[in-house]
């Protein structure tokens, strides 16, 4: 049917995302106009699929080749044109369609840049990431608090390591914040519509101590619900395809290499460790840049932006700097340049090991890249400054810095805010130190595996398309690599 039907000068094309749901993209859209081909963003559309399209298409009726505007709906099976003037032209034009359903067509190929469905699963090749998406994180309807914060523990907690498997069974080994879950197997079985996944624990492991066990028991029993749930988790294979929603897409990417500027040297920081350790006793505001709960050197990712990240030539750390860490945060820290007149958001996510050899990994990138875009509002002073003044009681909102100096509260950073003037400058900035120098070279030189270099493209697709959201609000994006 996309063969036969789907043809040129397209007058309305519907779509359906495949991307995980969020306030910044539409799930759905619908484009009206004489030659759409040529509309198609092949950055931003790459995300849709469509599940409908009107198109001219030349039929031949009677024996005389006539162009036609047919419409088409291939995932319906269904096929439709203007209303035939009485009964017989209805029998002329109804066999001029099955003739030509019927006929051997090579396809135009015009909508490319589009995703497209996929419904034989033998096409498609080994699993190499499962990505925990939860819809209620980046949605902006209201999401009971409890929900929210499962989202959150499953989207930034979870560790989710494939250890074997086919495109239809995967077996992952899974941990929630440091707790070893054990082994849960994946099965997908392959429907007309969308697809069902089915999941059970095959290998559990149980710690010796009863709470620890307890906690363990407990997060088995909401994983098991939300592993398998279609509209929480995506999976990526090495052939290109993914399946998300229930769905298996495959993806027209299109290869353009994202900038990724001047890499960062992390030494000395542990690249897998987010925000220091805390609890109840040695909350988060007092440990960042400072002594973690078992007394040791902050060493994470949030001491790296205190200490490092915003410097002069002589060293020296300068501007207004906060944290909004939380379920509800506009970004991880937020640094002001009240002389340079600079606005930079700062979201932190951590790298999935850290080990030298790492590889690269799309799925450690997507959940803090959609929290990003999704903020991007922030970036105005406006939103910003009541944003902060909004927060100012909860306790993270202690956790403030001037030129390098801790504050007691955020009433300066607030003022500085709101001193801005209209044309100051805006930054979007990504830490996630999954990427290395190593793994980005042997990717670019063909030296690395197939699997990895399209990862690699798929993730330049996914900064480029964040790259592009950030020029619409006249922002900069960057998401450098690690040395």
């Amino acid at each position: 049917m996309d063969s036969a039907f789907v043809g040129s000068q397209a007058k309305a094309i519907w779509m359906n995302g495949v991307h995980a749901p969020t306030s910044v993209k539409p799930s759905a859209k619908t484009l009206m106009g004489s030659a759409l081909e040529y509309s198609i963003d092949p950055l931003g559309d790459q995300s849709f699929y469509y599940s409908a399209m009107r198109s001219t298409v030349t039929i031949s009726q009677g024996g005389q080749p006539t162009e036609r505007v047919v419409g088409v709906s291939p995932g319906k099976a269904r096929v439709w044109t203007g209303r035939p003037k009485d009964w017989t032209a209805f029998i002329g034009e109804l066999e001029a369609l099955i003739d030509h359903a019927a006929g051997l067509h090579a396809g135009r190929n015009l909508y490319g840049a589009l995703a497209r469905t996929v419904t034989d699963f033998t096409t498609v090749g080994a699993p190499f990431s499962v990505v925990v998406l939860p819809p209620e994180l980046l949605s902006e309807d209201d999401v009971s608090t409890s929900l929210r914060e499962i989202a959150v523990a499953w989207a930034y907690g979870a560790k989710l390591d494939i250890t074997g498997g086919t495109a239809t069974t995967i077996t992952v080994e899974v941990s929630l914040q440091g707790l070893n879950l054990g082994k849960l197997s994946i099965n997908i079985t392959p429907q007309i519509d969308r697809h069902l996944i089915e999941g059970a624990w095959t290998d559990i492991y149980v710690d010796p101590d009863p709470l620890i066990a307890t906690k363990q028991r407990d997060a088995r029993a909401v994983g098991l619900e939300h592993l398998i749930d279609r509209d929480w988790i995506s999976i990526h294979y090495d052939s290109g395809h993914t399946l998300t929603q229930g769905q298996l897409f495959l993806p027209k990417f299109r290869d353009a290499p994202f900038d990724w500027g001047k890499s960062l040297d992390l030494r000395g920081y542990d690249v897998n460790v987010e925000k220091p350790e805390h609890d109840k006793a040695h909350p988060l505001i007092n440990c960042i840049a400072a002594n973690d709960r078992n007394g040791n050197k902050d060493t994470s990712l949030f001491a790296y932006v205190v200490e490092q990240m915003f410097k002069d030539a002589s060293g020296n750390r300068y501007g207004w700097l906060a944290s909004d860490d939380g379920s509800m945060e506009f970004a991880d820290f937020v640094h002001i340049d009240p002389v340079a007149e600079v606005v930079t958001l700062v979201h932190v996510k951590a790298a999935n090991s850290d080990v030298v050899s790492r590889e690269i990994s799309v799925s450690a990138y997507e959940i803090v890249i959609g929290q990003a875009i999704k903020n991007l509002r922030h970036l105005d002073h406006h939103h910003l400054a009541d944003a902060l003044h909004k927060g100012q009681h909860k306790k993270i909102a202690r956790a403030v810095w001037h030129n390098g100096i801790r504050q007691t509260n955020r009433k300066g950073i607030i003022q500085a805010a709101r001193a801005l003037r209209p044309d100051y400058t805006r930054q979007l900035l990504v830490l996630q130190p999954q990427l290395t120098d190593a793994e980005h070279k042997a990717c670019c030189d063909g030296t690395a595996t197939p699997g990895r270099i399209e990862r690699l493209k798929l993730l330049s697709t996914l900064l480029n398309g964040a790259r592009a959201n950030a020029n619409n609000v006249g922002a900069k994006f960057s998401c450098p690599r690690c040395v």
